[in-house]
């Protein structure tokens, strides 16, 4: 076998699944030494060898949250400091739309997609049901539609 040659984790888990697991046929076709290729198998995230569909499906939630775990663990306030304001900009209304989602909150304004749909005759009842709630709230009345 070839000692020390190259490659990358994706390289492996291809080789590993298309060895249907067996470690040491993977490493075989890898040219590399079986030791080597299990040091690196073990430093990969929980769940990144899958080789039946099914079993991704259930683990691939948790295998994204490990994967970014270790992104957002990479990222330091070096790194930061050498971002662009418009990569920090994408950073932080990416977090942002992130939160909201894993509070079951909305990512964007539905209610001005769907008044684009309105009927004029709708439009205008909702209209007025605004200006109602407007005015008890500046009142400070409790209003009940």
């Amino acid at each position: 076998m070839a000692g020390k040659q190259k490659f990358t984790d994706a390289e492996m888990i291809a080789a590993i699944n298309a060895a249907e697991g067996n470690v040491s046929q993977a490493a075989k076709d890898l040219e590399v030494s079986r030791s080597a290729l299990v040091k690196r198998k073990a430093a990969l995230p929980e769940g990144a060898l899958i080789t039946d569909i099914g079993d991704f499906r259930v683990k691939r939630a948790d295998v994204f949250a490990d994967l970014q775990r270790q992104v957002l663990a990479s990222i330091t306030p070096d790194k930061l400091a050498k971002c662009s304001a418009q990569q920090l900009a994408t950073i932080a209304a990416i977090l942002y739309d992130k939160e909201r989602l894993e509070h079951n909150l909305s990512t964007e304004n539905v209610a001005h997609k769907m008044g684009d749909n309105l009927s004029d005759e709708d439009r205008e009842f909702f209209m007025e049901l605004q200006k109602k709630r407007t005015k008890a709230l500046m009142e400070g009345v409790v209003y009940d539609d």
